[in-house]
């Protein structure tokens, strides 16, 4: 962005790939340059044998190795574990936290563990990756305990990995640098763009950013709901009859493409108990009709309600189209639907659909296909 404001209008210099230069002349700026993968020096990142995600979904990478180490187990790591593992790659996965997923339910990944263990995936959690070397014809990693002292790290028990491959998925960098945001006054904070998280606007008027660029939830779709949110706010300040929307952050639904799929939304349990007496409501796909016609019996959802009114304070799924059970959760979180009146609504037989509606049920005691006793609402 060369300059400009916001009542004259901003200019931006756009290079071609030619190397040419192109000028664009515009009322307002939306930034969306989203992130990449991050680059730690310490794990010698040549985009050969040791290789980030954007390289792994490279149209170049044609072969796969016969084991791979995957420094990471978040949802990139673990959904990459479970691609590969699927194509009959050994998969090792090394991870800094004691659990993978470390957001998502305890009983979440349990099931998830189970799953991998069948699929010969590895998971050494509490390591912390010293270094990654290519050796030439394989890969080496070299881990510490992730309890170990900064100032013991030299002398603590080390332990060496090695395999063909290794896939670093340790997190994404912002992409913000050479923008010219900054000359025309824009904040930014360790690359990321400050912005009014209501309206999508940055300190200077007229230049919005949406997406990773601006640090917070870094999902696609909440990227894309932030668009709809920064357009409609800037069309109405150049005089668009448009109403003005603020973008709210309480209820944003989490998917993660494993198989089997997770899908979550709200609090999760143990932070919900702390503020609340709550209910939680667990129903099984073994006990569904369409779950056993479908041979997809794996897994289960949960529905945590505040004990008193019922109020559904968060849910988690893992099985079968679970990210889609959750867009059922999420419309009913978002428009203050209780747990009791979601188990009011019938729902079409049989259909995997009805794990919501066991479940939303379950939250009383209430669950047709499940022995429980009625509790107290």
């Amino acid at each position: 962005v060369e300059g400009g404001d916001a009542s004259t209008g901003f200019t931006v210099s756009v290079t071609k790939d030619d190397g040419s230069k192109e000028e664009i002349k515009g009322k307002r700026v939306l930034v969306a340059t989203g992130s990449t993968p991050a680059l730690i020096p310490a794990f010698n990142i040549d985009h050969e044998r040791i290789i980030t995600s954007d390289d792994i979904l490279a149209p170049e990478f044609n072969e796969i190795p016969e084991h791979i180490l995957i420094i990471g187990a978040g949802v990139i790591g673990c959904e990459f574990a479970n691609i590969l593992a699927t194509f009959g790659v050994k998969v090792t996965m090394l991870e800094f936290l004691p659990t993978m997923l470390a957001t998502e339910e305890k009983r979440i990944v349990r099931q998830l563990s189970k799953k991998f263990k069948t699929l010969g995936i590895e998971v050494h959690t509490s390591q912390m990756v010293q270094s990654v070397e290519n050796t030439g014809n394989g890969v080496k990693a070299t881990t510490i305990p992730a309890s170990t002292p900064k100032d013991q790290a030299d002398s603590a028990e080390k332990s060496v990995y090695e395999a063909d491959m290794c896939l670093v998925s340790i997190g994404r960098a912002k992409v913000s640098s050479e923008l010219g945001l900054e000359a025309l006054g824009v904040k930014m904070e360790r690359g990321q763009i400050n912005v009014d998280r209501k309206t999508c606007q940055t300190d200077v008027e007229g230049i919005y950013a949406i997406g990773d660029v601006t640090g917070g939830l870094m999902l696609a779709h909440v990227a894309s709901y932030e668009g709809d949110i920064a357009v409609e706010n800037l069309l109405k300040s150049i005089g668009h009859e448009i109403e003005p929307r603020e973008a709210r952050y309480d209820v944003v639904p989490y998917t993660i493409f494993t198989s089997p799929n997770i899908g979550s939304v709200g609090l999760r349990e143990k932070t919900a108990k702390e503020n609340h007496d709550v209910y939680t409501g667990t129903f099984y796909y073994a006990s569904l009709g369409k779950a056993k016609c479908m041979g997809e019996e794996y897994g289960f959802m949960m529905i945590v309600a505040e004990a008193g009114t019922g109020k559904i304070l968060g849910a988690s799924c893992i099985g079968a189209e679970a990210p889609e059970l959750i867009s059922e959760v999420t419309v009913a979180m978002n428009h203050g639907i209780t747990a009791q009146e979601l188990g009011e609504v019938i729902h079409s037989h049989p259909t995997i659909s009805e794990m919501v509606l066991e479940t939303a049920e379950d939250v009383h005691g209430r669950a047709i296909h499940k022995v429980g006793r009625v509790k107290k609402h």
